[in-house]
């Protein structure tokens, strides 16, 4: 399964993904909306972990930006 971790928090994102990563997901990891609405929108991921307050889009409007795009 491959995930994409969204989180401005450096030490934080660092943290979920060796988390994630030990347990033998896939992750890419980025730091603010606006990267995570790219990456998202390629189409290459299972499920997003999105952080709610992140500089440029947070993690709602990600989701329905991404929602309405990918159609």
């Amino acid at each position: 399964m491959r995930l994409l971790v969204a989180e401005d928090d450096p030490k934080l994102l660092k943290s979920l993904l060796y988390l994630l990563e030990s347990n033998r997901y896939l992750t890419d990891g980025v730091s603010n909306g606006n990267d995570a609405l790219e990456y998202a929108l390629s189409g290459e991921y299972d499920g997003l972990i999105l952080d709610i307050m992140m500089l440029g889009l947070d993690g709602f409007e990600v989701c329905g930006l991404g929602y309405r795009l990918g159609d």
